[in-house]
């Protein structure tokens, strides 16, 4: 068993891991999925919207190392969620450090909005919201192999955009988010590192 303090450490990440954090986003919506997959060297934004889009589903596999995906999410913002702060969430089934697996960027227009990765998996689409606004958004989406860091043999690491898909699409929805209890969620998580650090 043990000591008082790794017991009450315990405690307090259960609380941020098993209360806290599965009540960030309290209500979640579907978005609708299409995709389109570019065969070799990427393409600018403006070809990619003119390409054709088909059906895609949570959990279906994407990208050969090295090709380009561009998604389109798209979906309407809930009429009861007036009043709330609503952001779009995309996980394209990470693998591996940020910049070296697979990482999105979103596109308005001929502008990029912002990078998608494991550690920033969302955008905000109304803060507040009104209800009822349209969604659609652009993803261009890079399917970077895993670098094996650490390791004494590398693969060669070539391009092969039609071999083995290295990722699956894990999430595309609307939620809305608590801002508060997030706030509070970062804080928490922020005094158990430093009590951490310091020791007992």
């Amino acid at each position: 068993m043990g000591s008082e303090r790794e017991i009450q450490r315990q405690r307090v990440r259960r609380l941020i891991k098993e209360v806290v954090f599965p009540h960030l986003c309290p209500a979640t919506a579907p978005l609708d999925i299409s995709a389109h997959f570019v065969r070799g060297e990427p393409i600018d934004s403006a070809e990619a919207y003119a390409r054709d889009f088909e059906p895609f589903s949570l959990g279906q596999a994407w990208g050969g190392a090295w090709s380009t995906a561009w998604f389109r999410f798209a979906g309407t913002v809930p009429s009861d969620w007036s009043g709330e702060h609503v952001e779009a969430r995309i996980g394209l089934g990470y693998n591996g450090m940020v910049g070296f697996g697979g990482e999105g960027l979103l596109w308005a227009g001929d502008n990029p909005v912002q990078g998608i990765n494991p550690r920033h998996d969302s955008v905000t689409i109304a803060s507040p919201a009104t209800g009822g606004e349209p969604v659609e958004l652009y993803l261009e989406a890079a399917a970077n192999p895993y670098v094996p860091w650490g390791g004494i043999e590398w693969p060669l690491l070539l391009p092969d955009y039609e071999g083995a898909p290295l990722y699956r699409l894990v999430r595309a929805e609307l939620a809305v988010k608590d801002c508060e209890l997030e706030t509070a969620w970062n804080d928490l998580r922020v005094l158990t590192e430093l009590a951490d650090a310091l020791g007992p």
